[in-house]
């Protein structure tokens, strides 16, 4: 009996890896077979107004509304990895559960991609508001950002790309070959990254979306297959850029919130403040309040 207690905790975590190593393949939901281009719409729809998807926001609750509407049973499978994610006290088992979600997340398409994102992203600023909850030790936060990293990048890139169809048209031919190579060059790179994370077919994987295919053909037929490589070179040294920005922003919303905070708990200490003052001088009419001081100023710190 204590032989089985003791390998209860590796059990859970096999049965974590499995459930998402198979999730997918159980619902018949894959992102290579499925046209999500106009899910893309309502991902980005289902975030933050005032932040873009590729900004690390916090997607809403419609993601898992329409993901259960869409196909119940890989909906499920993402809300069972979520709370195995934020309650099992185990942290293998939680590491697993961060790899599963990350795992369905490159396999799918939308909404069930941004019901990943949501449950990665949310506790990734769980554990930067607070270090010591939920994250568990750093190499289990480690691999949470490594994975909202790689969805802030497939995100981003489908943002550009859905900009560059406004900008330039939906035919590959009035394209500029530099164009044509930023498209080429970001879907290599997002299908490398997410091919590091589980096994996919690299052939049939368009993380731009289906409609990708055209542009990515065109390039090819231009310039040759064997120029994808140095267009994935510069997409990557682009994409970092813009992760960098992203990043920047991101720490700029942080302060701006944080010192929204410390206003409004200013605010409640000299309101407070008031109120004692008052109090004193209903009570003693007759004594000074000059020896009233609280240390607020300490206290903000």
């Amino acid at each position: 009996a204590i032989a089985r207690a003791q390998d209860a905790p590796t059990l859970e975590a096999a049965l974590t890896w499995h459930l998402g190593e198979n999730a997918n393949y159980c619902a018949g939901e894959y992102a290579w077979v499925a046209d999500t281009d106009g899910a893309v719409i309502a991902a980005v729809d289902a975030m933050d107004p005032d932040e873009a998807p590729g900004m690390s926001s916090a997607p809403g609750p419609g993601a898992s509304c329409a993901a259960a509407a869409r196909n119940p049973s890989l909906a499920s499978s993402i809300s069972t990895l979520q709370r195995i994610l934020m309650t099992s006290p185990d942290w293998p088992t939680r590491a697993a559960a961060v790899q599963a979600l990350t795992t369905v997340s490159v396999r799918s398409g939308e909404p069930f991609r941004l019901q990943c994102y949501a449950a990665l992203r949310g506790l990734q600023r769980v554990a930067s508001a607070d270090p010591t909850a939920a994250a568990g030790p750093p190499a289990l936060a480690h691999e949470i950002d490594a994975a909202v990293t790689m969805l802030d990048h497939a995100y981003r890139a489908k943002e550009r790309f859905a900009a560059m169809l406004a900008d330039c048209g939906s035919d590959p031919l009035g394209w500029s070959p530099g164009v044509l190579a930023e498209v080429t060059g970001r879907s290599e790179v997002v299908t490398e990254m997410a091919s590091r994370i589980c096994f996919l077919p690299r052939s049939k994987y368009l993380p731009l979306g289906p409609s990708s295919a055209p542009f990515i053909d065109r390039f090819k037929e231009m310039q040759g297959a064997d120029r994808v490589g140095d267009a994935a070179v510069a997409a990557a040294k682009l994409m970092g850029q813009e992760a960098e920005k992203a990043a920047a922003q991101r720490r700029r919303r942080v302060n701006l919130g944080a010192g929204v905070a410390n206003a409004s708990r200013r605010k409640g200490f000299g309101a407070k403040e008031r109120r004692q003052n008052t109090h004193s001088h209903e009570l003693a009419p007759a004594q000074g309040t000059g020896g009233l001081d609280h240390g607020l100023d300490g206290l903000l710190m």
